[in-house]
């Protein structure tokens, strides 16, 4: 679980870092298009992930959990959507 974060943060700290040539030397860039498209590839599945979970518990307590994570998923999903996808055009 701890990976994940890091990986995460390394994915969103990337935006305060100095701008770098792009990689193989063309003139164009896809940084921030496919770090964009990873954080909401991470929100998506996520969310998805805890829903999943939450559908198939058979303890209601780690159900009600999942499925409240499930919620902040979503909700964390829509803010990357929000911030991020003018990134995926």
């Amino acid at each position: 679980m701890g990976i994940g974060y890091v990986w995460l943060a390394g994915l969103i700290g990337h935006w305060g870092s100095p701008r770098a040539p792009s990689i193989g030397g063309g003139s164009y860039s896809l940084d921030r298009f496919v770090y964009s498209g990873l954080i909401i590839l991470l929100a998506a599945a996520w969310s998805f992930g805890a829903l999943l979970l939450a559908l198939v518990r058979k303890d209601a307590a780690l159900s009600r959990r999942a499925l409240i994570l499930s919620g902040i998923g979503f909700c964390a999903l829509a803010g990357a959507c929000w911030i991020y996808g003018k990134n995926l055009h």
